[in-house]
């Protein structure tokens, strides 16, 4: 009874999981994916400030500690249409041609502004869930189920909006966010790193021609990570130590100056959601005992 209860406030995962002929399953939830987005239909305008508030002040330091993210970018499907750089697990219409069954639920973190009378006005329903996380929110009354080709309308939608793909970090992701430079809790949180660039688990990099670049500053004001800026030639450059490799830029130079290219050494998510968890509270155990003895 206890834990339907925490499962019903959106305290932890759990449900009914088929794949596991109907056996029901608990299991603990991170806040971030996880508690969080839960939330969706129970938002209150004191729930989003305090939890603004945690991630001004706490977030970023436990998002970067176990050097594992729970997020990764992958480009969008215009900045690499006719380019042969992107593997299976970076590919988003793979991801989704492959996974089943999906839902669609709001994107969390717009609602939450336009609750405290801030955000914009890009298309809602734009995180998409597979497998057991769909079941999950099927069940629990936080998506809607959806076919193959409604999520791949909604990713057309998401790309031309400008919203950055941002899948779970395995090989088999259990969602994929679409996310805004000025609503997205992750995103508006890493842009006030440094280096969010390095921080990002990401493969591609923007690139720009400087002999096509007019200096139009297009790609200067889609960019969400502020990675771009005009030159004293007032041309546009890469900021490598904040390009996210998301490649919004990429369709949206009227020039066609700009294009992804591979950032280096391939960044191999884990398998699948467990792996990558695992990995997480591994690279958390490991930072803690380093603190621990440079304390002493």
């Amino acid at each position: 009874a206890m834990l339907d209860g925490m499962l019903k406030k959106g305290s932890i995962n759990g449900g009914k999981n088929p794949l596991r002929n109907g056996e029901k399953f608990y299991a603990a939830a991170f806040l971030a994916v996880g508690m969080f987005e839960y939330q969706v239909n129970r938002l209150t305008p004191e729930f989003v400030k305090d939890f603004e508030q945690y991630m001004n002040e706490a977030f970023i330091h436990e998002y970067k500690r176990s050097g594992v993210p729970q997020l990764r970018t992958v480009p969008i499907e215009q900045a690499v249409a006719h380019e042969n750089i992107v593997a299976t697990y970076d590919d988003v219409k793979q991801i989704i041609e492959t996974r089943k069954p999906i839902t669609v639920a709001p994107c969390i973190c717009r609602k939450a502004k336009k609750l405290i009378g801030e955000g914009c006005d890009n298309i809602s329903e734009t995180c998409l869930q597979f497998g057991t996380a769909a079941y999950m929110y099927k069940e629990n009354g936080l998506g809607r189920e959806i076919t193959k080709e409604e999520a791949l309308a909604i990713l057309k939608k998401g790309e031309e909006a400008g919203l950055v793909l941002q899948p779970g970090n395995s090989q088999k992701p259990g969602w994929i966010c679409m996310c805004c430079g000025c609503c997205c809790e992750v995103i508006t949180t890493a842009k006030k790193l440094e280096n969010p660039g390095e921080v990002y688990s990401t493969n591609h990099i923007s690139s720009i021609d400087q002999g096509t670049c007019t200096g139009c500053e297009t790609c200067v004001n889609r960019c969400p990570m502020e990675a771009l800026q005009l030159d004293v030639d007032g041309k546009a450059r890469v900021n490598p130590k904040r390009c996210i490799g998301c490649g919004v830029c990429v369709p949206a130079c009227p020039e066609s100056a700009i294009k992804l290219v591979k950032r280096g050494d391939e960044k191999v998510p884990p398998e699948n959601n467990l792996d990558m968890y695992m990995r997480i509270m591994e690279g958390k155990a490991k930072a803690l005992q380093k603190e621990r003895e440079q304390a002493t």
